[in-house]
């Protein structure tokens, strides 16, 4: 029983680190209509980009999880 629990931690030990980068949060803000593209778009607070994709839970343009969470 041993020997399985130790093959069990060699193979567990052998994969890979998760390449991970730390989670960011902001949320959708200040809207506006773009008049070139005919569309409403609103400002993600933490790279102040705008998007149309607003209502994603992640901004387009940084990745940042749209919760409100610490910004």
């Amino acid at each position: 029983c041993a020997a399985g629990v130790n093959a069990a931690i060699r193979e567990v030990a052998s994969f890979p680190v998760a390449d991970v980068a730390p989670v960011v949060h902001g949320r959708w803000g200040t809207g506006r209509f773009n008049l070139e593209t005919g569309n409403y778009e609103e400002q993600c607070t933490r790279c102040r980009n705008f998007s149309k994709e607003y209502g994603k839970p992640y901004c387009p343009h940084c990745g940042a999880m749209m919760d409100g969470g610490e910004e």
